[in-house]
Parts: structure tokens; sequence; C-alpha cells
């Protein structure tokens, strides 16, 4: 299932979801290919399913590379399947994507712990601090 498009704005989140996105059109348009469905229906079908925002939602950019020109992996695609080494590109983007989203979560998960343990430290630091405060105010009204 795709990621929502809500997380495109929360730090560290934004690439990563778009980067799934992409990953799952790629997915989808492989196994749809590999069921018999011709290719600008399955791209057409897998762009529409991922909610990719990379791919255009007609499946014309098949034919014509010069119309995904600033995207390099759409180009490729495109250029496959004019070459009919579709099934084979797609297989190399797959092992591609896979691995990027890999390191990618990993870098995120590192991120995100670092700042969780960040707020948990502070949380601890203001409730030890707030529990003795008035114990050392009360020692000062002493003295």
């Amino acid at each position: 299932q795709p990621l929502p498009a809500s997380l495109r704005w929360m730090p560290m989140l934004g690439g990563l979801r778009g980067m799934f996105n992409d990953g799952l059109f790629i997915n989808y348009f492989r196994m749809l290919l590999e069921a018999g469905v011709q290719a600008d229906h399955a791209a057409t079908v897998a762009a529409r399913v991922s909610r990719s925002e990379r791919v255009p939602a007609d499946a014309k950019w098949l034919s014509n590379p010069e119309q995904v020109r600033d995207d390099p992996i759409l180009q490729q695609l495109a250029l496959a399947a004019r070459f009919n080494n579709l099934t084979g590109e797609l297989d190399t983007q797959c092992a591609r994507y896979e691995a990027h989203l890999a390191t990618r979560l990993a870098t995120t998960r590192l991120r995100l712990s670092f700042v969780i343990k960040l707020f948990a430290y502070l949380f601890v630091g203001v409730m030890v601090f707030s529990m003795y405060l008035p114990i050392f105010q009360m020692g000062n009204a002493v003295i």
C-alpha cells in the first residue's frame, strides 16, 4: 500500500515516502508485465495504484523517451521498452531501489532514534530538576 501524501511535509520521512512509492510503482509495473498485461496498460495501472508523483498518469512516455527527459529512471525504462528489454531493466531498477531504500531507511532510523533519545533525555532532565528545585529553595529559605 502506498504511503500517504501527508508524509511529504514531514522532515526525514518525505523523501523516504517518495522513494517507497516509486519503488512500489516499479514493482507493480514488473508484476503486471509478468502477468501478461500490455506495457502501456501496465504502466498506467501501476502509476495509479502506487500514487507515484514521478510517473505521468498516461503511458505515452513509454513510446516517447523525450517526454520524460528530466527523469533518468523513466527514460531508461522507455528506452528499454523501445528495445524490447523492459523486463530486464525493471529487474535492474527493482534491485537498485531495494538497495537505496534499505540505505535510506537505515539512515532515517538512526536520525529518528537520535532525536527521540534527545527528547527523552531532556524530559528526564527537566523532571529531575523540577523535583529537586523545591528542596533547594527550602534550603535557601532556612539559611
